[in-house]
């Protein structure tokens, strides 16, 4: 695969996810040969009074930044999909990673 379709391809993520009612902001934030980097908002459902503070008990944000990475072999090959840094961790559908990097 080439440059210019994985390029394509996250493109085409995009305009897709634009579509989705909760994303707030979505765009191609790097490109390159072997892999494009997608940044995203979402707007997380949680109650009103939670959404006031803009951040819950648990620490998950009203509007959570996440990073959406595809790479040669997309679609077959699933992208991956990072939280912020300081995301918490204790989730359990979280898969375990360094302290000083993205969850």
């Amino acid at each position: 695969m080439n440059s210019s379709s994985l390029v394509d391809d996250a493109q085409h993520l995009l305009r897709v996810m634009r579509l989705h009612p909760q994303i707030v902001n979505a765009s191609l934030s790097e490109f390159g040969e072997d892999e494009c980097r997608i940044a995203a908002v979402f707007d997380v459902e949680m109650p009103f009074d939670v959404r006031a503070r803009g951040v819950s008990a648990t620490g998950v944000m009203a509007h959570e930044p996440i990073e959406i990475v595809i790479r040669a072999g997309y679609p077959w090959k699933s992208p991956t999909v990072y939280f912020r840094q300081d995301f918490p961790r204790d989730f359990p559908h979280l898969q375990p990673s360094l302290p000083e990097a993205p969850a």
